[in-house]
């Protein structure tokens, strides 16, 4: 098992290493000057932001200095926000982007396991049937339109719940602030859930140590829960990993629509504005959650199938 876990650090490290290279130079080379703007600057003027930000060195000296600072979680300085670094925008950004990951993560899997084991259980029937439609809806309509959707109905007709901006306290009434963005980023993924559970669990009812327990007589009940539910759900954990990365991604777009201060407002803003450091700060915090989460998940799965640390 030890070496299984250093096999997949290392080849996480390695991941974060190689896009810490292609991101930096995509943002380094492209078009555009992040001191270019409507108020064209006087040529010296520029060449002396050139200097101070370290941009007129070569590239490959750009990004030793760069990965000296990566390594120390320093992103340098913004160009965007001049005399304020990096960190003072992802930190706090970061905090309220992994939060509504993690409510979007847990209320998916709250709602989306629960649904494609109950359709499981109710093959070819009605219930099946609906659950299925339903999944297949939350495939159908993405976030950017059903974020709008729910503010619509939810904040605007109903006015039951508000519509944006962030809690400032721990009151239900502020509180009541995330349901909305919650619902709209793990819908997706309660459809992929409940799809997957659903496949998962009649693919093992029909395995020959299924049909072994009801011979011996155990109750329907029994069979499913006990020797049915560990193993159906495994294609279910190997998908939290991906999910992950499709929440933290996906809530780049949540925060836009809802007017959330997360980390996916600054690296839009960032991208804008064409600040190289805001945007490579953002891309290695939201590669690097991706790689701990995947890590974590490859841990779970080879507990629970141990030929995977065989393999």
């Amino acid at each position: 098992m030890l070496g299984f876990l250093i096999r997949r650090f290392a080849a996480g490290l390695a991941t974060l290493f190689i896009i810490a290279v292609f991101s930096f130079c995509f943002t380094r080379l492209a078009p555009g000057s992040p001191f270019s703007s409507e108020r064209q600057l006087h040529p010296e003027i520029i060449k002396a932001y050139e200097q101070y930000y370290g941009l007129d060195k070569p590239l490959y000296v750009q990004f030793w200095r760069a990965l000296k600072g990566y390594v120390r979680f320093d992103f340098g300085p913004s160009t965007m926000y001049r005399g304020r670094s990096v960190n003072e925008y992802i930190e706090p950004g970061l905090g309220k982007s992994i939060q509504l990951g993690f409510l979007g993560a847990v209320f998916a899997f709250l709602i989306g396991l629960p649904l494609g084991v109950f359709a499981s259980a109710h093959q070819n029937r009605i219930p099946d049937h609906a659950a299925m439609s339903v999944a297949t809806l939350g495939i159908c309509v993405p976030n950017f339109l059903l974020g709008p959707l729910l503010v619509q109905l939810f904040s605007l007709k109903l006015k039951w719940l508000p519509s944006t901006l962030w809690p400032e306290d721990g009151s239900l009434k502020e509180l009541s602030k995330l349901i909305l963005p919650t619902i709209t980023l793990a819908m997706v993924h309660i459809a992929y859930i409940s799809r997957l559970g659903r496949a998962g669990m009649l693919d093992v009812m029909n395995k020959d140590y299924i049909r072994t327990a009801r011979a011996k007589g155990l109750n329907e009940w029994t069979v499913f829960v006990k020797h049915g539910l560990k193993n159906g759900v495994t294609p279910v954990v190997s998908y939290a990993g991906p999910m992950v990365a499709l929440v933290l991604t996906g809530s780049i777009v949540v925060e836009k629509v809802f007017a959330i201060p997360g980390l996916g407002q600054h690296f839009v803003n960032g991208a804008l504005n064409r600040d190289a450091n805001m945007i490579m700060g953002c891309v290695l915090v939201y590669s690097a959650l991706v790689i701990a989460f995947n890590f974590v998940v490859d841990v779970i799965y080879g507990l629970l199938d141990p030929r995977v640390r065989v393999s």
